[in-house]
């Protein structure tokens, strides 16, 4: 489905479906010419007969697993799926490819060995001199040359965050997106005063407090509830009460140059918290945090310096 919108938004440039697709989704997947992982013959053999049916070749990359244990063919059966599918009409294999699974620990040494597995899997095949090889994710992009090869799959690091903590400046990457909201209502509230849902949180003293239209239907979880804060005015607000549906709380002060309609900065650049410092409240990952922004929150793409 994402591939057939990329296409219908008029994009030319080859597609890589990283997850395998079901059976049903072959047809579609043909039209939109995307390029899937292969990890079995019965893919293989469903891709090549909606292939013939459109009159169409379809490039795959063969998946190996070695250790990361998702998807992908053991490292022993990759010489095997090879030749199956070239044996296919319509089809054909461009690609091996691997996933590291631990590539952001400061130990790299089983980051090598599944390194090494994949080397034996591709020179298997006799491939390791004209077909294309792909293995590293941000981590052993930044960290591991050695697995280059002729891809690299950048994911958080295309979003311009380090992998991993101990990563930092490792690469000069700047975050490639700010969320920002406004504020809809202001109140002045006494102290002691119950705010949200069950009342996890009463005021300690006579404040402001702001509305914002933003909530876990928008992917920021409730789970932040009476940990996060937000950037007003060059200044860190902390958010109180439980965070609703499409809404939330904020503690603005006593007092301050604030009013309705104000920018809100929920995830940037400083006082606003970063997808670290979000990751570390919900104990996952920044990952977790950027995919997390629901699709009904509004983009706006701004070119930038190269």
């Amino acid at each position: 489905a994402e591939a057939t919108a990329l296409r219908a938004a008029a994009l030319k440039v080859p597609i890589l479906l990283l997850g395998l697709p079901h059976a049903e989704e072959v047809d579609e997947l043909v039209d939109a010419g995307a390029e899937p992982m292969i990890a079995d013959m019965s893919l293989a053999r469903s891709l090549s007969r909606a292939a013939v049916s459109a009159r169409r070749t379809v490039r795959v990359h063969v998946k190996v697993d070695t250790g990361m244990g998702r998807i992908g063919c053991a490292p022993e059966e990759a010489a095997a799926l090879r030749a199956g599918i070239d044996s296919l009409p319509n089809l054909q294999a461009v690609a091996m490819a691997t996933h590291f699974a631990r590539a952001d620990e400061e130990n790299l040494d089983y980051t090598r060995q599944q390194l090494a597995l994949f080397r034996q899997a591709t020179e298997a095949t006799n491939a390791s001199g004209g077909t294309t090889r792909h293995a590293a994710n941000s981590a052993a992009l930044l960290r591991l040359p050695e697995a280059h090869f002729d891809m690299v799959r950048p994911g958080i690091a295309a979003y311009g965050i380090d992998p991993a903590p101990s990563l930092s400046g490792s690469a000069p990457l700047a975050p490639a997106l700010r969320w920002t909201t406004r504020i809809v209502q202001l109140k002045r509230v006494a102290a002691g005063t119950g705010l949200s849902y069950g009342h996890q949180y009463h005021t300690t003293r006579e404040t402001w407090i702001a509305t914002l239209p933003v909530g876990y239907g928008d992917g920021y979880p409730r789970r932040l509830s009476g940990r996060a804060a937000v950037a007003i005015g060059g200044a860190r607000c902390p958010v109180v009460g439980a965070i609703c549906m499409d809404q939330m709380l904020v503690d603005v002060g006593p007092a301050g140059p604030i009013a309705i309609g104000d920018e809100v900065t929920l995830l940037g650049d400083p006082p606003a918290p970063n997808a670290h410092e979000l990751a570390a409240w919900l104990d996952t990952i920044p990952y977790e945090v950027l995919t997390g922004i629901a699709a009904r929150v509004p983009r706006k793409y701004v070119g930038g310096e190269a």
